[in-house]
């Protein structure tokens, strides 16, 4: 997915979002919706999608490029970098 020419080529705050049933890819971009909430039940991959999001962004930008704010409202999260 991260090596497809529609994502190499598109805008540096585009994220893969995932394939859907059809096969088709699905991209989302930090323009269109800065303010991002990811929920769901344990075991429900939503650290798959949040670990998708990071890679995205860390590929196509430099360190000094990407700040982030990250919260958890669970005191016990299982997120694991």
């Amino acid at each position: 997915m991260l090596n497809l020419e529609e994502f190499k080529n598109s805008d540096k705050l585009t994220y893969v979002m995932g394939k859907d049933a059809d096969g088709n890819m699905h991209y989302g971009n930090l323009r269109d919706n800065y303010n991002l909430v990811v929920f769901g039940k344990e075991n429900e991959h939503t650290n798959n999608f949040v670990h998708s999001i990071l890679l995205s962004l860390i590929l196509k930008n430099s360190v000094n490029e990407v700040n982030f704010v990250m919260c958890d409202s669970k005191a016990n999260s299982k997120f694991e970098v």
